[in-house]
C-alpha cells in the first residue's frame, strides 16, 4: 500500500471531495480499488476516515474548483478539464484516537 498526501477541496454530510490527475498512477488505482482511508491530525487528535471514493462528472465542480486553486489554472489551459479527476469519499466511517 502507498500513502498520498492529497488536498481535500471541500466535506460535508455527503463526504469528502478530492482531486488527482487523470494521467496519475493514484487515478488508476482509485478506478480498480476505490477503498480509501483519509488521515487528518490536529491539535494531538487524529481522526481516520475509511469510505469509498467515487468518481464525479461535474464540470461545474471542476470549474469551481480550478477557480479557487490558482496552481490549476495553467494545466487546463494546457490540457483541458479532462485531466483533472474529482472525488467524492462517501460510506464513510470514522476513527478518533488520541494521545489520551
Amino acid at each position: 500500500p502507498h500513502t498520498r498526501g492529497i488536498m481535500t477541496y471541500h466535506a460535508d454530510k455527503d463526504g469528502i471531495i478530492f482531486h488527482t490527475s487523470a494521467r496519475k498512477d493514484f487515478f488508476k488505482q482509485l478506478q480498480k480499488n476505490p477503498s480509501v482511508e483519509l488521515c487528518f491530525l490536529r491539535d494531538n487528535i487524529q481522526v481516520r476516515i475509511t469510505g469509498t471514493a467515487h468518481l464525479l462528472n461535474d464540470q461545474k465542480l471542476k470549474e469551481e474548483i480550478v477557480s479557487k486553486r490558482a496552481f490549476l489554472q495553467p494545466m487546463v489551459e494546457k490540457m483541458g478539464y479532462d485531466f483533472l479527476s474529482v472525488f467524492r469519499v462517501e460510506n464513510m466511517t470514522a476513527t478518533v484516537w488520541t494521545m489520551a
